[in-house]
């Protein structure tokens, strides 16, 4: 049971970027069960708990009777690697799809508030600036997988909220994400080279939860675009993240996606609008520059080097 006064919350993929750091920024009013597989990570404070808990081979129920009753479940976890969607299609279809169809079922019949994290992905990339009723279409098979959990959370019978985002920050794993990589690279002068032409929107996963606890403080309902209220290509953000951080940007080049020779294809343009969300929400919409200098803000605290 919940202790007297908070609220219990099940976070799946606890040890991944977005997970962690929600546990690590808890409110105050919450009590958190999160659950890891592989990756073990300590509890940063007292109302929290780690499990460890392989969700495509045990009972999914088992955790949800032995580990509840939850207020509220946020789903993260989620075969991510583009490459290896494409590669092991029937590891991302488990992990992405059926597995979000069981977290959905489960929340359904204990009648508890869902919040499932997608992604930009899910789109062509051929125009950009998608909002919530733009049309998807994957090109690739992460993207598929990623669109057919959001189908399975719609009509899972479960009270949901949706969103699709596309957020940076710092891992308590070791291992980069986006800006991670690029920060590492630069101050270990190794040259850099990123798209000039795949744009996104990319907000600081400490913004992001903001918007998630506030979702589920008030089970908010629906889909939300939850990204920056604005954008830039994958070259222009590592510049700015180079000038914010004072690091060689002479470092940096930029390079087409067409010759990168990357496996798998991915969407040109990833912007989304956000317009929905400035409406809705009491959290401010950061710009890709507040997210920066926020980043930089915890730079400091984290003395990564």
């Amino acid at each position: 049971m919940p202790k007297e006064g908070l609220k219990k919350v099940l976070i799946t993929g606890a040890s991944g970027l977005l997970g962690a750091n929600i546990i690590k920024n808890l409110p105050e009013n919450w009590q958190t069960v999160g659950v890891v597989n592989k990756h073990k990570i300590n509890p940063p404070n007292e109302r929290a708990s780690i499990i460890e808990y392989n969700l495509l081979e045990e009972d999914v129920s088992r955790l949800f009777k032995e580990c509840g009753p939850f207020n509220a479940v946020i789903h993260t976890a989620a075969l991510t690697n583009v490459d290896q969607c494409e590669e092991d299609k029937d590891l991302a279809y488990k992990l992405n799809v059926k597995l979000t169809e069981e977290i959905v079922f489960n929340c359904a019949v204990n009648n508890i508030f869902l919040l499932h994290i997608s992604t930009d992905h899910i789109f062509d990339g051929k125009d950009g600036n998608y909002d919530e009723d733009s049309e998807p279409a994957p090109i690739n098979y992460y993207a598929e997988t990623k669109l057919l959990a959001e189908e399975k959370v719609k009509i899972g019978g479960a009270k949901y909220a949706i969103i699709r985002t596309n957020f940076f920050g710092y891992n308590v794993q070791n291992k980069n994400d986006l800006a991670g990589w690029i920060v590492k690279s630069l101050r270990g002068k190794m040259p850099v080279r990123l798209f000039k032409d795949v744009f996104f929107s990319p907000i600081l996963v400490d913004y992001l939860i903001d918007f998630i606890v506030e979702i589920v403080e008030e089970k908010k309902e629906g889909l939300f675009n939850i990204a920056a209220g604005d954008s830039c290509s994958k070259y222009d953000f590592g510049m700015k993240l180079a000038e914010a951080l004072d690091l060689d940007k002479s470092l940096i080049s930029s390079i087409s996606v067409e010759e990168s020779g990357l496996k798998v294809k991915r969407p040109k343009n990833m912007t989304l609008d956000t317009a929905k969300a400035k409406k809705i929400f009491k959290n401010k919409i950061p710009l890709i520059d507040e997210s920066i200098e926020k980043y930089k803000e915890l730079d400091k605290i984290y003395n990564q080097n």
